[in-house]
């Protein structure tokens, strides 16, 4: 038997709280997999900041948490996990490695990781809320897409360095996150901003939870972008709808799941 599931968004004076009730909370990526972020046409790509959550396990291969590559296959900007060394993340950026983020343990440990990226004429990276590293140039997003859980480019000339593990849930930003919005969604993960009337939620331009709400297997991955402004503006005319798509090839397994941030 189907089941529906319905989906409440709670506003408060205080903050806006992202809630569901289904019975997952992210997806499965077991090699072979990944997924594809759309932006929409009023996307202004000079300015914007992404955030991602997830959590990986050993695959004794090379493996993407995120990548923008160009069709030429230059690497614009990802994060990738060295099965050598798991307790560090390698930062690339315009096809070379940059930096080398240290982490306190390893990485492989069943934990969901939060990481923010906010680029305009330059590029900070966040772990768990605390900036890591700066990137003295802007990430140029420009035609290319930002792919979550493998090594590829928008054309699939390139297919490479996928990632094992989970990834509960995405969001884009049109603007440039502060500290401050950083660390209070790294410690409040099911808020999506301080102030129920915050007006950082206007530039929201995708928000994807991987959680399969409506109990569909399906390899669309809904935006929940206006669904969540509408609710805190109700005048407020939202056009935006920049649904994800889960890419497999070969064997590749993707399952939704109950682990979660």
């Amino acid at each position: 038997m189907k089941k529906y599931i319905l989906i409440l968004f709670f506003c408060s004076c205080t903050d806006l709280i992202l809630n569901n009730e289904s019975q997952f909370h992210s997806i499965h990526l077991s090699g072979e997999a990944w997924v594809e972020l759309n932006k929409s046409n009023e996307f202004n790509s000079d300015t914007f900041s992404i955030e991602l959550w997830f959590s990986p396990y050993n695959s004794n291969e090379s493996q993407t948490i995120i990548s923008i590559i160009d069709e030429y296959e230059n690497v614009k900007f990802g994060l990738f996990i060295d099965p050598i060394n798991p307790s560090s993340i390698q930062v690339r950026h315009e096809n070379m490695p940059i930096n080398q983020i240290e982490l306190p343990g390893n990485l492989f440990n069943e934990t969901f990781y939060y990481i923010a990226i906010t680029s305009s004429d330059f590029t900070d990276i966040y772990i768990n809320g605390y900036k890591n590293t700066t990137i003295e140039d802007r990430i140029y997003l420009e035609n290319n897409s930002i792919m979550i859980g493998a090594k590829v480019n928008k054309e699939h000339t390139i297919i490479e360095n996928y990632l094992f593990g989970y990834v509960d849930e995405a969001r884009l930003w049109n603007t440039y996150l502060n500290e401050t919005i950083i660390l209070f969604h790294h410690l409040n993960p099911d808020k999506i901003s301080q102030y129920s009337s915050d007006q950082i939620l206007q530039n929201l331009h995708g928000l994807w939870k991987f959680n399969n709400s409506n109990n569909e297997y399906s390899a669309i991955i809904p935006d929940y972008t206006c669904q969540t402004i509408i609710t805190t503006y109700i005048d407020y005319a939202c056009t935006i709808n920049n649904d994800a798509v889960i890419y497999t090839t070969g064997s590749g397994l993707v399952e939704f799941s109950n682990k979660g941030k």
